[in-house]
């Protein structure tokens, strides 16, 4: 039961992903994926995307919405990982406060606790932000040659943690880009 419990703490509500939608283009698999991302050929958008505009409503929607990783839970229980969106007070996502924004924001910037050579976002940086690793799914691959640190109460069955967000469907290459182009405009809290 305690499994089932951290299994659908890291959902948020989403169709999981299964076997049955392995050949679906938004199912990838480690070995469907071109790891690392190739960013010798990426051009970012016209605009940088904000923080609190654009990534901020794609981390609340896949991150931090429901009962899931990085929330605060509706039963008052801790986020298993660290904090990206406010506490939950309704069916409706709340609108995150200035501190929520800045906690989250804080947060991103700090040192990967799974691969503590990383930054889980480095600005101006995303090749070497393991955000966008976990988020394009090639945290474990040999390209990436990361040495991970298991951590103590995350269900994963690699050191390396999952794709995120997790028991979901990725996100878009479009949603991903979001976050690849924040990143690279030097990832501030606007």
């Amino acid at each position: 039961m305690a499994l089932l419990v951290v299994v659908g703490a890291c959902s948020a509500g989403d169709a999981a992903v299964g076997p049955e939608d392995a050949g679906t283009p938004d199912a990838l698999s480690p070995a469907q994926l071109d790891c690392p991302f190739d960013y010798d050929g990426y051009e970012p958008g016209p605009s940088p995307p904000t923080f609190s505009g654009d990534v901020m409503p794609l981390l609340q929607a896949n991150c931090s919405n429901s009962v899931s990783c990085h929330a605060r839970s509706m039963f008052g229980m801790p986020p298993l990982d660290f904090l990206l969106g406010p506490d939950l007070v309704g069916p409706e996502t709340p609108v995150p406060t200035q501190e929520d924004l800045d906690a989250a924001h804080a947060n991103l910037l700090a040192d990967s606790l799974t691969v503590p050579a990383m930054k889980r976002v480095a600005p101006g940086d995303p090749e070497s932000s393991f955000l966008m690793l976990k988020l394009d799914g090639c945290q474990d691959s040999a390209a990436a040659g990361l040495a991970c640190e298991k951590q103590p109460g995350v269900f994963s069955f690699s050191p390396c943690g999952d794709r995120m967000p997790q028991a979901q469907k990725p996100l878009s290459e479009e949603e991903r880009n979001v976050f690849r182009d924040w990143i690279l405009a030097g990832a501030a809290n606007d």
